[in-house]
């Protein structure tokens, strides 16, 4: 584990993206999951004030009325507010560091789809900041938000692989990721790129490269490769036998989600749930959001 922590440093920095950057990107997206009565005007406006205060654009530069501001915009239903809120406390700026905290915010925003909160909630959960430590369920996360094209995720999850950081060693999937990343032009990923292709046969080259080219396909919260990985993972882990570790809900991983569910006294119908992600984290209660 100590190898897999050096290799987990070497993508130790969060993805840097200004509130200039958020606010110009247009994704500011709004939903009713978060609040029964949101308002997206009202949402929208306090996301933008949130930008200017933390810009200094047009405003004295204040990063507490920044956090307020973003606070006040996912109060109305902003998933990136939420996620703005989350980073504020991941990085002290605005307000003391506090990763507990971090780990709610991102968690809201995480929930939604939200790239960015996918990553760095990822990363989290790696390092066992703010809250438990889980390999397993923090690569999920990174998984999540590499399929909806986060470069700094594929670089993540790539290194994930490679390293057997909470899945199994994969050079092919570690070198598909992470060629990825490459071509999306992040930095450390063509270093690692040629590190990787070192260490495998030319065929396993020609595997990876097709994997990367392939389109990407992100389903909803449960039905994708993400967590079908993480169950199998755990249940292996539980001394079920769910078949080989490959994202894919075949027969073997249903028969031994049905049995984990069974013995853990919950619904036993083969199929992955809320409930049955969190029985098979050891979490007997429900992970908090917001009090």
């Amino acid at each position: 584990m100590e190898s897999a922590s050096r290799a987990w440093g070497a993508v130790g920095y969060w993805c840097g993206i200004g509130a200039t950057a958020l606010a110009l990107s247009g994704c500011t997206t709004v939903t009713q999951k978060l609040f029964p009565d949101p308002d997206p005007v009202k949402a929208e406006a306090f996301y933008h004030q949130g930008s200017r205060y933390s810009t200094g654009a047009g405003v004295e530069q204040d990063y507490g009325l920044a956090l307020q501001s973003y606070r006040d915009a996912a109060r109305y239903g902003s998933v990136p507010g939420a996620y703005m809120v989350g980073m504020t406390f991941y990085t002290g700026r605005g307000a003391g560091v506090d990763y507990t905290e971090a780990r709610r915010w991102l968690l809201r925003a995480a929930k939604h789809d939200y790239a960015r909160a996918q990553y760095q909630l990822g990363r989290l959960y790696i390092d066992g900041k703010g809250g438990n430590k889980d390999a397993a369920w923090g690569v999920r996360w990174l998984g999540m938000a590499a399929y909806q094209g986060h470069a700094r995720a594929q670089f993540a999850y790539g290194i994930a692989w490679s390293q057997g950081i909470g899945l199994p060693v994969d050079k092919v999937q570690a070198l598909s990721w992470v060629l990825r990343a490459d071509k999306q032009g992040l930095e450390q990923a063509a270093e690692v790129t040629r590190a990787l292709q070192k260490r495998i046969a030319p065929s396993d080259r020609e595997r990876a490269k097709r994997r990367a080219q392939a389109a990407l396909v992100a389903k909803g919260a449960y039905n994708n490769r993400p967590t079908l990985l993480f169950v199998q993972q755990r249940l292996t882990e539980k001394g079920y036998q769910p078949g080989p570790i490959d994202g894919v809900m075949g027969a073997k991983t249903r028969a031994a989600l049905a049995t984990f569910q069974q013995d853990a006294g919950v619904a036993s119908h083969g199929e992955i749930d809320e409930i049955t992600l969190n029985q098979l984290r050891d979490l007997y209660f429900w992970e908090p959001l917001l009090n």
